[in-house]
């Protein structure tokens, strides 16, 4: 990065502004039991008065194969859900809009592992609503399994981001500045400046001479804008170094 003199003595360059801030079928052959060709035969009886002749009919029966498909029992599937929600607010949670059971229908939901963070409560159409404990920002997450008509089931993780509320004020971002300087034997310090537009620093830090670091808490989104002046032991300020910004 290239440097910036001020006051004639001074080169300060500003290095870096930075947001520290989831069926088959199987075919199956059934024979039919018998012994080898059997006959079954029919016998006519005469009488006294039958005039032709007798005789006897037979009939001979194979054996059969018979194929017949056996269809295998599938379990249903229970897939992954990751949901977000903020402080202190609840999240209905529908987990069994992408579960699939191609065989029979879901009759149970049960939670087999519970978050950390927060309350479930399971609801008659299968939608689960998460509450965070007061105040808890951070990741949860929990295990629910799934039951079909038969018997099969599966189980899936859900994640749960729970995050500060921007569109209220309550999250606030920390930023770190940095620069550097060729001569600071002259040096008392710094002044950081900051504002939300470019050029227009209504927010002045003062930073002692050893350090070099500035961190910041910024509680608004957008751009943010950054300049570094030097300040000498005589008390003269420098011009603004070359603006950094940064974008929550």
């Amino acid at each position: 990065m290239s440097s910036y003199s001020y006051n004639t003595f001074f080169a300060l360059s500003l290095l870096a502004a930075t947001a520290l801030t989831g069926c088959g079928t199987d075919s199956v052959t059934l024979q039919s039991v018998s012994t080898s060709n059997s006959s079954v035969i029919d016998t006519q009886a005469v009488d006294n008065s039958f005039v032709g002749e007798s005789g006897v009919s037979t009939v001979t029966s194979n054996p059969v194969e018979i194929s017949t498909p056996v269809v295998e029992k599938s379990a249903p599937e229970a897939n992954p859900d990751f949901v977000s929600t903020t402080k202190n607010a609840n999240v209905v949670i529908p987990v069994l809009e992408n579960d699939n059971s191609p065989d029979a229908e879901i009759v149970r939901l049960d939670i087999i592992s519970w978050p950390n963070a927060g309350e479930l409560v399971v609801e008659a159409n299968g939608s689960v609503i998460y509450s965070p404990h007061a105040g808890f920002e951070g990741s949860d997450s929990f295990v629910y399994q799934i039951e079909d008509e038969n018997g099969e089931i599966a189980s899936a993780l859900v994640d749960i981001r729970v995050s500060c509320d921007a569109q209220a004020g309550e999250c606030s971002y920390p930023v770190r500045l940095s620069w550097s300087i060729e001569k600071s034997d002259d040096v008392t310090g710094y002044y950081v400046y900051h504002g939300l537009n470019s050029g227009d620093y209504p927010d002045r830090h003062w930073v002692p001479n050893l350090e070099t670091v500035f961190e910041i808490e910024l509680a608004d989104l957008g751009s943010h804008f950054f300049a570094v002046t030097v300040v000498d032991k005589d008390g003269q300020e420098s011009g603004y170094s070359k603006e950094a910004i940064i974008v929550l």
